[in-house]
C-alpha cells in the first residue's frame, strides 16, 4: 500500500511541475508575441536556425537587426524560454544599470561553462550566495589590473615576453604563418606571470593552446545546441569536453602547487595566486577558499587575459594589414626609436586603430542576462520574467543608424568625433555594473604589441580578399587562424 501511495505522490508531483513548466512557457510565448522577428517553427521556435549560422551567427543577428528592428525576439521552444534581443542604447543602460538587479547571468550559461569556469567571477552573479566571492575577486583583480601596476610589469614581464615574439616571427620571414598561436603564446606567458607568479613551459603552453581552443569550441556548441543536455550520455562532444577539462585542470593544480611551494621557501613573488593562498591559509574571508575555487579564479583571469586581449591584438594587425595608409600614419607617428610605454599609450591614432577595430571585431560578441522578474525596457517592450535578453557589441558596432559607413574601417571617425558613445553604445568592454575591470590594461597591451609588431614588420594577409569566417569560441576569433607573411622593414 505504502509503495502505491509513494508511487502516486511522484507521479502527482511530476505532472504538477511539468505542467508548471508547460504554463510557464505558454505565458511567456504570449507576452513575447506582440514583438517581432525571424519566423519560428513548432516546438522548436528558432533553434534549427540557429545552428545552421553558427559560424555566421553575429551576422545573422545584425541581420535580423536590419530586418525587425533594434528591439526582437526568438521565440520559445522545448529547451529554453525565448530570448529578446536588443541593440538599444537606452535599453542596456535599464538592463545593467538602473535595473540590473533584475537581470542576471542566465542559470543556463553557468551551467554550460561550469566546468570551464566554475566559480570565476564571469561566470556567477553579484547577487545572492556568490556576493561575497564575487566582490572578492573584483577586488583582487582590480589591484593587478591598475595602470601603475600594470607599468610596473611592462619592462619585468611584457617587453621580455616580446622580445620573445618578435624573434617567433623573425624565424619565419617571408613566409605563410599562423599569427594567432604566436599571439597566444605571448598573452598566455604574460597573464600567467602577472597573475599567477609562474611561466609555462613550451610544451605546456602548446598544449593549453589546443586545449583552451578546443575547450571554447565545444563550450559554444552548447549554447548553439542547447538540446545537449538531454544527450549527454551519448554526445562524444560531452567525452571529449571532460577530457579536454582534465588537462587544463592538471595545468592549473600544478601551478598552484609550485606557488604554494615557493610561497612556503618564501620565495613567492606578490601576484593574485600568491595573495589567494596567503588569504586561503589565514582563513580571513567571508567564504572558504578552496583549491577549486582558486582553479576557477585562474581560468577566468587567464581567459579574459589571453583570448581577449589576443583577440584585439590580432584583429587589429588584420585591419592595419588591410589599410596601408592607416598602416603609413602609424609608422610615421612611431619613428624609429624603440616603442615604450609612454609611446605607445600616447598615441592618439593608435587608440583610434584600436578602438575601430574593436568596434568592427569586438573580442567578445555577445552578452546574456536573464530576467528575474517581469519588467518593461524604455523603448515599451515587455520582459517576462524566466526570458533571456540579449545584446552584441558586434551588432552595435555594425549599425548603419549608429555609425556612418558602419562597414569601413575608418580610424579617424574616433578623432573628429564631438561625443564619444557611451559604454551602452559601445559596450565592447560591458558597461555599468560589470564593466570590464581591466579594460585599461587590455588597451595599453594591445598599444604596446601591436605598435612594436607594426614597426618592425609588415604583415602581408593570406588571402588578402575574403572576409574571414569567424570561429566558434569564448571569444572573436578566425575560423581558420590569422596566416601572414611577415616581411622585416629594418634590422633592430
Amino acid at each position: 500500500m505504502i509503495p502505491d501511495i509513494l508511487l502516486i505522490l511522484i507521479s502527482a508531483g511530476a505532472i504538477l511541475l511539468l505542467g508548471q513548466r508547460i504554463w510557464q512557457k505558454w505565458t511567456i510565448a504570449k507576452a513575447l508575441s506582440p514583438l517581432p522577428g525571424p519566423p519560428s517553427l513548432p516546438l522548436i521556435g528558432n533553434l534549427h536556425q540557429i545552428a545552421q549560422h553558427v559560424h555566421e551567427l553575429y551576422d545573422w543577428k545584425l541581420g535580423n537587426t536590419q530586418i525587425y528592428g533594434q528591439t526582437y525576439c526568438l521565440r520559445v521552444d522545448l529547451i529554453t524560454n525565448g530570448s529578446i534581443f536588443t541593440s538599444n542604447p537606452k535599453n542596456l543602460e535599464h538592463v545593467l544599470m538602473a535595473n540590473h538587479s533584475n537581470y542576471i547571468k542566465p542559470p543556463m550559461m553557468e551551467e554550460i561553462l561550469q566546468e570551464l569556469l566554475g566559480g570565476s567571477i564571469f561566470n556567477i552573479n553579484a547577487s545572492g550566495d556568490s556576493t561575497a566571492s564575487w566582490k572578492f575577486q573584483r577586488k583582487l583583480i582590480a589591484s593587478l589590473f591598475s595602470v601603475n601596476s600594470f607599468k610596473a610589469w611592462t619592462d619585468t614581464v611584457f617587453l621580455r615576453h616580446l622580445n620573445q615574439l618578435v624573434a617567433s616571427i623573425d624565424t619565419n620571414l617571408n613566409a605563410s604563418v599562423d599569427l594567432e598561436p604566436l599571439v597566444l603564446d605571448w598573452t598566455t606567458n604574460t597573464i600567467y606571470e602577472m597573475a599567477f607568479g609562474s611561466s609555462v613551459d613550451m610544451d605546456a603552453m602548446h598544449q593549453m593552446h589546443d586545449m583552451v581552443k578546443e575547450a571554447g569550441h565545444l563550450v559554444f556548441l552548447r549554447f548553439t545546441h542547447p538540446w545537449y543536455k538531454f544527450f549527454k550520455w551519448c554526445m562524444p562532444s560531452e567525452y571529449r569536453i571532460k577530457q579536454v577539462i582534465s588537462t587544463i585542470d592538471a595545468v592549473c593544480y600544478a601551478t598552484i602547487a609550485r606557488q604554494r611551494n615557493a610561497a612556503a621557501e618564501q620565495s613567492a613573488t606578490k601576484n593574485v595566486l600568491s595573495e589567494v593562498l596567503r588569504r586561503q591559509q589565514e582563513g580571513d574571508t567571508e567564504f572558504p577558499i578552496t583549491d577549486r575555487f582558486i582553479r576557477d579564479m585562474m581560468m577566468g583571469m587567464f581567459l579574459a587575459g589571453r583570448e581577449s586581449v589576443g583577440s584585439g591584438i590580432l584583429w587589429t594587425i588584420y585591419c592595419i594589414s588591410k589599410h596601408p595608409d592607416v598602416e603609413a600614419k602609424l609608422l610615421e607617428e612611431f619613428g624609429t626609436e624603440p616603442i615604450t610605454y609612454e609611446k605607445a599609450n600616447g598615441s592618439k591614432f593608435l587608440d583610434a586603430v584600436i578602438k575601430e577595430t574593436m568596434r568592427i571585431f569586438p573580442p567578445t560578441p555577445v552578452e546574456m542576462r536573464m530576467a528575474l522578474n517581469d519588467d518593461i525596457l524604455p523603448d515599451g517592450s515587455f520582459v517576462p520574467g524566466g526570458t533571456m535578453l540579449e545584446y552584441s557589441p558586434y551588432v552595435m558596432g555594425h549599425d548603419a543608424t549608429r555609425w556612418e559607413n558602419a562597414e569601413d574601417f575608418i580610424p579617424e571617425r574616433w578623432l573628429k568625433m564631438e561625443r564619444r558613445p557611451t559604454a551602452y553604445e559601445y559596450p565592447v568592454f560591458n558597461a555599468g555594473t560589470r564593466s570590464c575591470v581591466g579594460q585599461q590594461v587590455a588597451l595599453v597591451q594591445t598599444k604596446i604589441v601591436v605598435s612594436t609588431l607594426v614597426q618592425r614588420f609588415h604583415f602581408d594577409l593570406v588571402p588578402n580578399d575574403a572576409k574571414p569566417l569567424y570561429g566558434v569560441g569564448l571569444a572573436l576569433f578566425p575560423k581558420k587562424g590569422m596566416h601572414v607573411i611577415p616581411r622585416v622593414r629594418s634590422v633592430s
